[in-house]
């Protein structure tokens, strides 16, 4: 988690602009929903929340996750 953080601080916040969005799953237990809610939320990105999904999907729903991101940047 240590690197992780290094990593974002490192990346995100180095003045220049990095858009984030992130889809959290409710049901997925392996990260830190609060870590997560709060690093979206310093670098002003944008934050959905999916009650249904876990750490782990299909192909189908990773197909249906990257259209959720093409819809919200470029409006398709």
């Amino acid at each position: 988690m240590e690197e992780l953080i290094r990593h974002n601080e490192q990346f995100y916040f180095d003045g220049r602009v990095h858009p984030v969005y992130c889809i959290q799953g409710r049901l997925d237990d392996r990260v830190d929903l609060d870590y997560n809610a709060h690093f979206v939320q310093l670098t002003r990105g944008h934050m959905e929340y999916l009650d249904h999904m876990g750490h782990r999907f299909d192909e189908q729903e990773f197909g249906s996750l990257l259209a959720k991101i093409k819809r919200y940047y470029w409006g398709q």
